[in-house]
C-alpha cells in the first residue's frame, strides 16, 4: 500500500512518551524501545488521547489468546516470565511458570502446587483432615493440626484421658490416638502416670510409644495400679528431663523451653507448686535442695490455679470460666487425681469425689488448663 493507515513511529529516549498530534496522529502506534513501551492515539474528535498499551515487551512473551487490564493472558513457554506494573490487574485464568507482581493488586484466584511463601508464611503442600485448622509454629511455618473444645479462636484444646487398672506384670496399655490414628508420623503429646505419679518417655526411662495407640512401659506392673494416659490435641508442650546431685536447686532449660514461663515442673513423678516449690525464668529454680538423684521433668504449660483447701471442703472454682472436662487436669498435693472417679466439674467448678468427707485443711490442689 502507498498510504498504509497504521504508521509505527518509534524513540530511543528513555522516559519520552509521544503526543497527539504533535508526534502522533489517530491510528499510529509509538515504541519507546528504551523503554520497552507501546503506544497508541485512538479516539474520534476532542476525544483523542495517547494511550500505553500494557505490555512489555522486555519481560512477556506469549502464545495463544491474552488480554491486559480487564483481558485475559495465558503465557506460553516455560522460561517466560510474566510482569505485572504498577496497580495493574488481572482478570481471568493466569497460567504461567514465573510470575513478577510489583505492584499490590492481583485479582482471581491462584492455584498452587508444592511449597508456597506468601508474606513470610509457608503453607502446607497437602490438604489437611476435615475439621483440621491451620496453626503456626511462630516462625511462619503453617500445618494443619486437629482442634478442639469449640474450635481454634477462644477455644481450649481437648484433652483425650483413659485409665486402666492393671493386672500383674502388665506391661502394654491402649489409649485414644496417640499418634491421630496413624495419620501423623509423631505422636501428640501425651502424659502417662501411675497411681498419679507421672511417668517418663524413653527407651531408658519409664515407658515408650507406637503407633497408632499403643503405650509400653519397661516393666511390668503391679496389680491394681490405676494407669492414667492423656492424650492433648491441638497442643504441644515440650519436656526436658534431669539427674539431680546432691541439694542441686537450679535447672538451666534449653531449646523452646528457655523461652517460656509457662511450666509443670515434677519431682519424682509429683507435681511441685509455681512460686511456692519453684520460680520459673530461663532456669528453673527449686526454692529447696533436692536430692542426689531426684528425677526432675519439666513441661511447658498454658494455664494454672493453686487453691489451698478448708477443711472437708470439696467445691472449688478456676479462675477462668473458660474451662471444661475436656481441657483440665486436677493435682492433690502434686498426684495427678482421676476424673469421674476423683474429681468431676460444675459451671465452673471442681467437686472432689474422693475422698467423700472432703479434704484435710491445708490440702494443696491445683487446676491446669490447657488452651490452644
Amino acid at each position: 500500500m502507498a498510504n498504509p493507515s497504521i504508521k509505527i513511529k518509534r524513540s530511543s529516549v528513555a522516559g519520552k512518551v509521544p503526543h497527539y498530534p504533535s508526534t502522533i496522529d489517530v491510528g499510529e502506534f509509538a515504541i519507546n524501545t528504551a523503554d520497552g513501551k507501546v503506544f497508541i492515539a485512538a479516539g474520534v474528535g476532542a476525544g483523542v488521547t495517547v494511550q500505553e498499551v500494557g505490555i512489555s515487551t522486555q519481560h512477556v512473551l506469549s502464545s495463544g489468546i491474552g488480554t491486559f487490564g480487564n483481558e485475559t493472558v495465558v503465557v506460553g513457554a516455560a522460561q517466560t516470565q510474566f510482569l505485572v506494573r504498577g496497580n495493574g490487574r488481572v482478570v481471568g485464568i493466569l497460567t504461567c511458570f514465573g510470575l513478577d507482581i510489583t505492584g499490590n493488586s492481583l485479582a482471581g484466584n491462584i492455584n498452587s502446587s508444592g511449597i508456597s511463601t506468601i508474606s513470610g508464611f509457608t503453607f502446607p503442600s497437602s490438604d489437611g483432615s476435615e475439621d483440621q485448622a491451620l496453626v503456626t509454629d511462630g516462625s511462619g511455618g503453617l500445618s494443619f493440626k486437629t482442634l478442639g473444645g469449640g474450635g481454634a479462636v477462644g477455644g481450649a484444646t481437648s484433652i483425650s484421658v483413659s485409665n486402666t487398672i492393671s493386672t500383674q506384670g502388665q506391661t502394654v496399655f491402649t489409649t485414644p490416638n496417640v499418634f491421630d490414628d496413624g495419620e501423623q508420623a509423631t505422636p501428640f503429646s501425651v502424659l502417662v502416670s501411675v497411681n498419679g505419679t507421672k511417668q517418663r518417655l524413653g527407651a531408658s526411662n519409664d515407658y515408650q510409644l507406637s503407633a497408632p495407640q499403643t503405650v509400653t512401659f519397661g516393666s511390668g506392673l503391679t496389680v491394681g495400679d490405676n494407669v492414667q494416659i492423656t492424650v492433648y490435641f491441638g497442643h504441644t508442650f515440650e519436656e526436658e528431663h534431669f539427674i539431680s546431685t546432691q541439694n542441686q536447686i537450679v535447672f538451666t532449660l534449653a531449646g523452646n523451653l528457655s523461652a517460656s514461663k509457662n511450666y509443670r515442673v515434677y519431682l519424682n513423678g509429683v507435681r511441685l507448686r509455681r512460686d511456692i516449690d519453684y520460680q520459673a525464668s530461663a532456669a528453673v529454680i527449686l526454692t529447696q535442695g533436692s536430692d542426689v538423684g531426684d528425677e526432675i521433668d519439666i513441661c511447658s504449660d498454658q494455664a494454672e490455679d493453686q487453691l489451698t483447701a478448708i477443711d472437708n471442703q470439696t467445691l472449688f472454682s478456676p479462675a477462668n470460666a473458660d474451662t471444661s472436662s475436656d481441657n483440665m487436669e486436677v493435682y492433690l498435693n502434686g498426684v495427678l487425681l482421676q476424673r469421674t472417679t476423683d474429681w468431676s466439674i460444675g459451671s465452673p467448678a471442681i467437686t472432689i469425689i474422693n475422698p467423700v468427707t472432703g479434704l484435710d485443711v491445708g490440702d494443696e490442689l491445683d487446676v491446669v488448663v490447657r488452651r490452644s
